[in-house]
């Protein structure tokens, strides 16, 4: 008996990265994550020697870690890019205010 894993999941594209994004993705990884786990006791139930039901704890423990680093790195790619994003945009807030503060300064003297 094996366990599937599942299938890799694509990177996210820079314009699809929003604190709405990262809970999906946590959520997605949980559902996905779970399901794994019920399947796994199910097949579990099934083992009909403590030999195959090693192998199936090893099998599953496998899958979850590289399950878990995956999604882990997408996790982060998204929080990367959306501290990205904040930070381009606070920049330009920045800017925008020492361009004014110039410009005042300017009309004063």
């Amino acid at each position: 008996m094996e366990i599937v894993a599942s299938a890799p999941v694509a990177p996210v594209e820079p314009s699809q990265a929003s604190p709405q994004a990262i809970a999906d993705a946590y959520s997605g990884y949980i559902r996905t994550s779970v399901e794994h786990a019920w399947a796994f006791l199910g097949k579990l139930a099934t083992a009909r020697s403590p030999v195959e039901a090693f192998e199936l704890q090893m099998e599953y423990a496998k899958q979850a870690c590289e399950s878990f680093v995956a999604e882990s790195q997408k996790i982060a790619g998204l929080h990367e890019q959306v501290t990205r994003q904040r930070v381009m945009h606070f920049e330009g807030f920045v800017a925008r205010l020492t361009q004014t503060t110039l410009e005042i300064r300017a009309t004063r003297h």
